[in-house]
Protein backbone atom coordinates (compact mmCIF):
# COMPACT_ATOMS: atom_id res chain seq x y z
CA UNK A 1 0.00 0.00 0.00
CA UNK A 2 1.32 3.63 -1.04
CA UNK A 3 0.66 6.59 0.79
CA UNK A 4 -1.52 8.89 -1.61
CA UNK A 5 -0.81 12.17 1.05
CA UNK A 6 2.23 12.43 2.40
CA UNK A 7 1.01 14.13 5.55
CA UNK A 8 -2.65 13.35 6.04
CA UNK A 9 -3.09 16.26 8.48
CA UNK A 10 -3.40 18.74 5.75
CA UNK A 11 -6.93 17.00 4.78
CA UNK A 12 -7.92 16.78 8.31
CA UNK A 13 -7.60 21.01 8.83
CA UNK A 14 -9.45 21.47 5.23
CA UNK A 15 -12.24 19.19 6.78
CA UNK A 16 -12.40 21.32 10.03
CA UNK A 17 -12.14 24.63 7.87
CA UNK A 18 -14.56 23.60 5.20
CA UNK A 19 -17.04 21.55 6.82
CA UNK A 20 -16.66 22.99 10.16
CA UNK A 21 -15.81 19.24 11.54
CA UNK A 22 -14.33 18.96 14.81
CA UNK A 23 -11.70 16.12 15.55
CA UNK A 24 -14.30 14.32 17.74
CA UNK A 25 -16.71 13.90 14.57
CA UNK A 26 -13.90 12.73 12.26
CA UNK A 27 -12.77 10.16 14.77
CA UNK A 28 -16.43 9.19 15.12
CA UNK A 29 -16.75 8.84 11.93
CA UNK A 30 -13.70 6.90 11.18
CA UNK A 31 -14.96 4.55 13.70
CA UNK A 32 -18.60 3.93 12.46
CA UNK A 33 -17.46 3.04 8.72
CA UNK A 34 -14.64 0.64 10.19
CA UNK A 35 -17.56 -1.07 12.24
CA UNK A 36 -19.89 -0.94 9.29
CA UNK A 37 -17.45 -2.29 6.65
CA UNK A 38 -16.56 -5.24 9.43
CA UNK A 39 -20.03 -5.85 10.21
CA UNK A 40 -20.63 -6.17 5.81
CA UNK A 41 -17.38 -8.54 6.15
CA UNK A 42 -19.27 -10.49 8.53
CA UNK A 43 -21.90 -11.21 6.64
CA UNK A 44 -20.02 -13.87 4.22
CA UNK A 45 -18.78 -15.46 7.18
CA UNK A 46 -20.91 -18.78 8.12
CA UNK A 47 -20.81 -18.56 11.89
CA UNK A 48 -21.55 -15.14 13.28
CA UNK A 49 -18.89 -15.53 15.80
CA UNK A 50 -15.61 -13.81 14.63
CA UNK A 51 -13.03 -12.18 16.68
CA UNK A 52 -11.35 -8.62 15.26
CA UNK A 53 -8.60 -7.58 16.48
CA UNK A 54 -7.35 -3.65 15.60
CA UNK A 55 -3.92 -2.67 15.90
CA UNK A 56 -3.63 1.21 16.85
CA UNK A 57 -0.81 3.78 17.02
CA UNK A 58 -0.56 6.78 18.81
CA UNK A 59 -2.40 10.05 18.46
CA UNK A 60 -5.65 10.70 16.57
CA UNK A 61 -5.23 7.53 14.29
CA UNK A 62 -5.18 5.83 17.28
CA UNK A 63 -7.88 7.39 18.82
CA UNK A 64 -10.11 6.27 15.56
CA UNK A 65 -9.43 2.36 16.10
CA UNK A 66 -9.81 2.72 19.76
Amino acid sequence: MEPVYKDTRILDERARNKFALTEDIMMENAAASLEKWIGEELEYVESKIAQVVIFCGSGNNGADGY
